[in-house]
């Protein structure tokens, strides 16, 4: 499980801003860092950051004890903008108000699962920072764990008043001479969101499964989905995991068709399975039928995969699975998937996407 400190504590600092003051980077952010934990680490860079991030976001990672088949343990420091609104710690939560204002949380190791993770936490001007540490098993209370970093230390390192989203220039400088550095410094306007085309909804989304598919052009069921929606179809030219040969269309529409909710595609039929609107036409004779799996996002936004080339069932279990529930449901439920089918995209994946219109080879 993924810690969240967001709902467990606040600190309104009073540091004194810095007269010269810069941009915060996350090189700045691992000298800070190196400031206060041991320099023999096995990696570093800056933390991950995609277009679901809190915006702004800026952060470093140091892993330790890396052996090429493990990536080390972790720790890793964030400052974003923000002003969530905290509450005390429950009497039952894994969460402390430490007396210097700093909250400390942790989850338990699950055996052969996962080491846990321990977290803290400082509000300040309207800004968060939080430090992570993770890869030791956190068996409870991490005061009294023999951990490295130790508790006291993270709690320095969180207090330190040079993570600023707002520094000072000393500080970005001496980022600029954190050595062995890993980069992973994603540009701001890569990650804008910019309309998807015909072109880029379906390759943005199939890329990422196989190469062995050509883009054929519009699909022709957009107009089932709305004057508004965009949708492209490729060819399936190989091994597709699901398909080997046939055809697969992406669609992505602001609204859902009057037919999705009123009831039925004429010609189909129309089930629901895991929350995944399933339209088909079974097979009949020397013809495989097809079907579309669909999804209404909150919002309206509506999403489909057509598939055309297996034989699709009678039943709508089989049926939806023939179509490639298992495998790119997710796709559809999940707007956080890599592989999201979507109105909108990044613009790095949209010119990534137009660079494979002619094909992935």
């Amino acid at each position: 499980m993924l810690l969240v400190l967001a709902g467990c504590g606040d600190r309104d600092g009073a540091d004194a801003r810095p007269e010269e003051s810069a941009q915060l980077t996350p090189r700045a952010v691992a000298a800070v860092m190196l400031d206060h934990l041991a320099d023999d680490t096995t990696h570093r860079q800056a933390t991950y950051v995609d277009e679901h991030s809190p915006p702004g976001l800026v952060g470093a990672e140091l892993r330790y004890n890396g052996d090429g088949e493990y990536d080390g343990d972790l720790v890793e420091v964030t400052v974003v903008r923000g002003e969530p609104e905290l509450a005390p710690c429950a009497s039952d939560a894994q969460c402390v108000e430490l007396e210097v204002g700093v909250l400390l949380a942790w989850d338990l190791a699950t055996p052969e699962e996962d080491p846990g993770v321990v977290a803290l936490q400082l509000r300040r001007d309207g800004e968060v920072v939080t430090v992570m540490m993770a890869g030791p098993t956190i068996t409870g209370d991490p005061r009294e764990l023999e951990l490295e970093p130790t508790v006291a230390t993270m709690t320095e390192l969180v207090q330190d008043p040079r993570l600023r989203l707002q520094t000072d220039a000393a500080t970005v400088a001496a980022g600029e001479d954190v050595t062995d550095w890993r980069g992973g410094e994603v540009d701001p306007a890569s990650l804008e969101q910019v309309p998807n085309t015909d072109a880029t909804v379906v390759i943005g989304w199939i890329y990422a499964y196989g190469d062995a598919w050509k883009y054929d052009g519009p699909s022709a069921y957009k107009g089932e989905f709305g004057a508004d929606a965009i949708g492209g179809r490729v060819r399936i030219t190989g091994d597709m995991q699901l398909l080997q040969s046939g055809f697969l269309d992406a669609l992505a529409a602001p609204e859902p068709p009057e037919w999705l909710e009123s009831g039925c595609l004429d010609g189909y039929r129309c089930g629901t399975v895991q929350g995944v609107r399933v339209v088909w036409r079974p097979a009949d004779g020397d013809d495989s039928g097809d079907a579309f799996l669909v999804v209404v996002r909150p919002g309206g936004e509506t999403v489909a995969i057509h598939t055309v080339g297996n034989r699709i069932p009678e039943d709508m279990v089989d049926a939806a699975y023939a179509a490639g529930l298992g495998l790119w449901g997710s796709d559809l439920t999940d707007p956080r998937s890599e592989t999201s089918i979507d109105v909108t995209t990044t613009r790095a994946k949209f010119q990534n996407a137009e660079e494979l219109v002619e094909g992935p080879n």
